[in-house]
């Protein structure tokens, strides 16, 4: 019995931690970004090129088109995902694959 429980322990032993897990997709929310499963966010109010880079690592590819005017800017991906910036910080996000049609959240410029 204790032979059985020594090898469950050995086996448990070798599962990855939570900070080991690859991230899931971003998840959008009301205040920005969820990562699936890790419990960390890209937040409003995050600055523009941290949050730039966290989602390109998290997409596994950079934004398609970026575009400035004045004190708003936005990264547009190829599927339709945007990200709103007012003054260098994520102020908002645009999904148009969300489910039951496009959705919105924050304030797009």
């Amino acid at each position: 019995m204790t032979r059985g429980l020594g090898a469950f322990l050995v086996i448990a032993a070798c599962a990855p931690s939570p900070q080991s897990v690859a991230p899931g997709p971003l998840v959008p929310t009301a205040d920005g970004f969820d990562v699936g499963g890790t419990g960390l966010e890209i937040g409003f109010g995050r600055a523009e090129a941290g949050a730039i880079e966290a989602a390109t690592k998290l997409l596994g590819r950079p934004p398609a088109d970026r575009i400035s005017k004045g004190r708003c800017s936005r990264a547009s991906w190829s599927d339709g995902l945007t990200m709103y910036f007012i003054n260098g910080a994520f102020a908002g996000w645009a999904d148009p694959t969300a489910r039951g049609g496009s959705a919105v959240a924050g304030v797009p410029c």
